[in-house]
């Protein structure tokens, strides 16, 4: 909780690099057919499902990992 993570791509995969801690980090993959659906393979998320959340117009606003949400703002108003 309340920790810092890089997102990147490697290839296809989406992965989340704790900042603060010398963690594994969390890699995910695309998950089915759905575009906005991806299935973590590594790290403490391994086996979870990230779903990414859009606004109305589209624009990515979170990202919702096994029902805990990741934002940029760390008090959206969702």
């Amino acid at each position: 909780m309340g920790r810092e993570y890089e997102a990147s791509w490697t290839g296809d995969a989406l992965v989340f690099t704790p900042l603060s801690k010398d963690d594994t980090p969390w890699r995910f993959e695309p998950d089915g057919p759905a575009p906005d659906r991806w299935r973590g393979r590594s790290g403490e998320n391994d086996g979870e499902v990230l779903q990414v959340r859009r606004s109305p117009s589209g624009e990515v606003v979170a990202l919702d990992i096994a029902t805990f949400v990741f934002t940029r703002d760390p008090w959206p108003a969702l």
